[in-house]
C-alpha cells in the first residue's frame, strides 16, 4: 500500500493535461456575471443552479452540478484522479494520467475568476497511462462510486489488487441465487466448514446488493442497514413457538404493580416480517413514484432535471401516468407519458444515480430494459427518484443456526404452510395463516387478519450433518427448504488469512485427513474437519502438534467413541495429518547443502 491508508476514500476524476501536476491548486466555478462570484451565499443546490442557470443563459445542470459536489461532497484526503477522456468503439473511456490527494477544505477566492479552489499533494504520475471504462462519465469533475473507487484504486496501486477467483476466494454467488430463487436455503454440511461464517457474508452481500470479502468493513450507514435487515437466531431443544412465532408474556398491570397481566407479543420472526412489510410499505420505488406524482398534482414540482437540460411542464393524467407539455402550451399535452409499472422495471436494472449517470447512451440502455420511446424522460423521473426519496429495497435475510436442534414443528406450528415458497407475499384472506393467538391480534394491525411472510423476507439456515438430531427433522419442513452441502474445500479460502507457507500446509492437512476419514468405514466424508478448526493456527503461533492434540484429535475421538480398533484408525488419521506437504519440503530446502 503506497503510504496511508486509502482504503475508504473517496475517489473523484478530475479532466486535465499534463500540466495538471504542476498546479498545487484546482480550481474551478468560472463565473461570467458578479452575481456568481461569491459561492458562499448559496446554502442549497437549487438556488445555486438556478443563478448558474440565469447568468450562463441555459439550462444546463451538469456543470452546477459538478461545482456543487466540488463545493459540498469533497473532503480531505479524499482522492483525485486525472484522465482524459478518449473513444473506445463507440463507447468514452479514460485515460488515467495519474492520482493525488486533496489537502484542503474549500477555499472561495472571490478576487478570482475561477472562485472554487481546493490544494491538492499529487502523489504519482503514470509513465505510461492507463484507459479503462471502469467509469464513462465524460464530464470535467465527477464522483465515483464505491465499487469503482475500489477498481480505479486497485488499478493504480492505490491498494492491494484484490483478485477475485475461485481459489482464493469464497464464491458465495451461487448460494446467493439459491436462495434468492427459493426463498429458504439450508447449509449443510461436516462441523467446521464456516457455515454459520457463510451465512453472514451471504446475508450482507444480499442486503448491501455488492460482493464484499471476508474482511470487508462497512461504513457506519452500512451497518445500520445491516442491523435492520439481518436476524441471527439459535435453536435448541427449549426454543418453542413462544419464541419464534407469539405467545403470552407475563406483564405487570401498572408501574411498580406486583398483579400481572399476560400479554401476546410477537416472536422473533413474526416481529421481522413485521419490520420487513413495513420497510416494502415505505421506503420502495412505487412509494417513491406515488409520492413524486402527488408532488406534480399539488403544483410542488414544475419541472425536473433531464440528462443536459430542464424538462418542459409536468402534468399528471390518467390516474398516475406522467405526461408533459410546453409552458405556452398547456393544452398541447403530449401522448406519450412515463408510467409507474416500467419504472419500477428500469430501477430493477438501474438501481443507484451513479448507474444512471455512467450510462453510454441513455436512449439504448433505457429502451433496451423498458422499449418504448422518451427515454430522457424515463431517466429524468428515476434519477429525480434516486436522488430526491429514501429508496430501500433491501431484502431482510433471517438467519437461524443449527435449524436441527430445535423441534420443528413445536416452533414452527402453523407456519410451515406460510413459509413456503409457493405462498411468499401472498396476503389474500384466503392465503393467511390464522395463528394459535390471532383473536388477541388489533383488527387494524398489519397481521390483523391473518399472518404471511412477505417476499422480501429471506430464511437461511445452517446445519451439522453428523449432529444426531438431523433425523428428526420433520418432513414437512425439509420439502420446504432447498439443501445444498457445503464441503470443506468450499471454503478452505477461509484459511488464506494465515499467510504462506502457513495456508497451504494447513489446506494440504485438512485434505489428507479428511481423504482419509471418507475411506474409513462407519465414517464417511460427513465427518471431515473443517477449515474453521484449522482457522485457530492464528492464536496458538501456527503450532500443528498443539492444534491436534487440543482440538482435531478430541474431535476424532468422539467420531470414533464405541470403534473396537479406535486407536488404530486414530493412529491413521495422526499419520496422515503429519505427512509433510512436498512445496513445504522444498522450500525448508532453499540454501542447504
Amino acid at each position: 500500500m503506497i503510504g496511508n491508508d486509502y482504503t475508504k476514500a473517496k475517489v473523484w476524476m478530475w479532466g486535465g493535461e499534463m500540466n495538471t501536476f504542476n498546479r498545487a491548486r484546482l480550481t474551478c466555478g468560472d463565473n461570467v456575471s458578479h452575481q456568481m462570484r461569491d459561492y458562499s451565499q448559496y446554502d442549497d443546490y437549487k438556488s445555486m443552479r438556478a443563478d448558474y442557470q440565469k447568468a450562463h443563459g441555459n439550462t444546463d445542470v451538469s456543470i452546477p452540478d459538478a461545482y456543487w459536489k466540488f463545493m459540498k461532497k469533497v473532503s480531505v484526503g479524499d482522492i483525485v484522479v486525472v484522465f482524459q477522456n478518449v473513444e473506445v468503439g463507440k463507447e468514452n473511456h479514460h485515460k488515467m494520467l495519474g492520482w493525488g490527494v486533496f489537502t484542503s477544505e474549500l477555499i472561495n477566492d472571490t478576487e478570482s475568476s475561477s472562485p472554487l479552489q481546493r490544494d491538492v499533494e499529487w502523489k504519482k504520475v503514470l509513465d505510461e497511462s492507463i484507459t479503462t471504462g471502469i467509469v464513462r462519465n465524460s464530464l470535467f469533475f465527477h464522483e465515483t462510486n464505491e465499487e469503482q473507487a475500489k477498481a480505479i484504486k486497485m488499478l493504480l496501486g492505490i491498494i492491494p489488487n484484490e483478485t477475485e477467483n475461485t481459489r482464493d476466494n469464497m464464491d458465495y454467488q451461487k448460494y446467493i441465487k439459491l436462495l434468492r430463487r427459493n426463498y429458504n436455503l439450508v447449509l449443510t454440511g461436516a462441523p467446521g466448514t464456516g457455515k454459520t461464517f457463510m451465512a453472514h457474508i451471504m446475508a450482507m452481500q444480499m442486503v448491501l446488493d455488492k460482493a464484499i470479502t471476508e474482511k470487508y468493513d462497512p461504513s457506519d450507514k452500512e451497518k445500520k442497514i445491516l442491523q435492520e435487515h439481518i436476524k441471527f437466531v439459535q435453536f435448541h431443544p427449549s426454543y418453542d413457538y413462544t419464541d419464534f412465532v407469539e405467545g403470552l408474556r407475563p406483564m405487570p398491570q401498572k408501574e411498580d404493580s406486583t398483579e400481572i397481566n399476560f400479554v401476546r407479543q410477537d416472536g422473533v420472526f413474526k416481529a421481522f416480517c413485521r419490520e420487513a412489510i413495513l420497510a416494502k410499505e415505505k421506503n420502495t420505488i412505487g412509494a417513491a413514484y406515488d409520492s413524486f406524482v402527488k408532488s406534480i398534482k399539488k403544483g410542488e414540482i414544475n419541472t425536473i432535471p433531464l440528462k443536459t437540460k430542464m424538462s418542459t411542464q409536468l402534468s399528471v393524467t390518467d390516474g398516475e401516468n406522467i405526461k408533459w407539455y410546453s409552458e405556452n402550451e398547456k393544452d398541447n399535452i403530449s401522448s406519450n407519458a412515463v408510467s409507474k409499472p416500467r419504472i419500477i422495471d428500469l430501477f430493477k436494472v438501474f438501481n443507484t444515480v451513479e448507474k444512471l449517470e455512467n450510462m453510454s447512451s441513455i436512449q439504448n440502455e433505457v429502451k433496451s430494459v423498458i422499449g418504448g420511446c422518451d427515454a430522457t424522460y424515463f431517466w429524468g423521473v428515476l434519477h429525480y427518484l434516486l436522488e430526491n426519496y429514501d429508496i430501500k429495497e433491501n431484502p431482510f435475510v433471517f438467519i437461524i443456526d443449527e435449524i436441527n436442534r430445535g423441534e420443528a414443528s413445536k416452533i414452527f406450528g402453523e407456519l410451515f404452510y406460510a413459509i413456503d415458497p409457493g405462498y411468499r407475499g401472498k396476503k389474500e384472506d384466503a392465503d393467511l395463516v390464522q395463528t394459535q393467538y390471532q383473536n388477541l391480534v388489533p383488527k387494524d394491525d398489519v397481521f390483523g387478519k391473518g399472518f404471511y411472510v412477505p417476499d422480501n423476507v429471506y430464511i437461511l439456515a445452517t446445519m451439522n450433518d453428523i449432529d444426531r438430531s438431523v433425523e428428526s427433522m420433520d418432513f414437512a419442513m425439509r420439502r420446504r427448504f432447498t439443501w445444498v452441502e457445503v464441503k470443506p474445500s468450499d471454503t478452505e479460502s477461509m484459511l488464506n488469512t494465515l499467510g504462506e507457507p502457513l495456508a497451504t500446509e494447513a489446506k494440504s492437512k485438512m485434505k489428507r485427513l479428511n481423504d482419509e476419514i471418507a475411506r474409513t468405514d462407519g465414517l464417511g466424508s460427513a465427518y471431515s474437519i473443517g477449515p474453521a478448526y484449522f482457522k485457530k493456527l492464528e492464536v496458538n503461533g501456527g503450532d500443528f502438534d498443539e492444534l491436534w492434540d487440543m482440538s482435531i484429535e478430541p474431535l476424532l475421538r468422539e467420531y470414533l467413541r464405541g470403534f473396537r480398533d479406535a486407536e488404530s484408525i486414530l493412529g491413521t488419521f495422526k499419520k496422515a495429518y503429519n505427512a509433510k506437504t512436498e512445496s513445504i519440503e522444498k522450500q525448508s530446502t532453499v540454501g542447504v547443502e
